[in-house]
């Protein structure tokens, strides 16, 4: 499987991380990407940044190479005066597409 994060709507600002199956953590900034060996079968993937996190959960076929990218989404407009605070509405989407080998 790969993960990226290059989407163009992306609040590229912002890290985020993610973990296949609990495993290891990957540290991601906007134009980072990472492949993973996985075997076929049920799988997750958690995704998160200092404020939102996404937990999805799929299915990997013989054969098949998942793709994925994580996009944090840009604050919402008309909440700026929140970020004094140190809050930022926004939050992390995960989009699939797949392919076989």
């Amino acid at each position: 499987m790969t993960i990226r994060r290059n989407h163009p709507t992306d609040a590229w600002r912002r890290g985020t991380f993610v973990r296949v199956d609990g495993g290891a953590n990957h540290s991601f900034t906007f134009g980072h990407s990472v492949t993973i060996e996985l075997t076929p079968g049920r799988h997750s993937l958690f995704a998160g940044e200092s404020l939102f996190q996404r937990t999805i959960r799929f299915d990997v076929a013989p054969g098949e190479h998942a793709e994925f990218t994580i996009v944090c989404q840009p604050p919402v407009p008309g909440f700026g005066f929140l970020s004094g605070l140190r809050f930022v509405p926004g939050s992390v989407r995960v989009l699939r597409s797949t392919y076989r080998k």
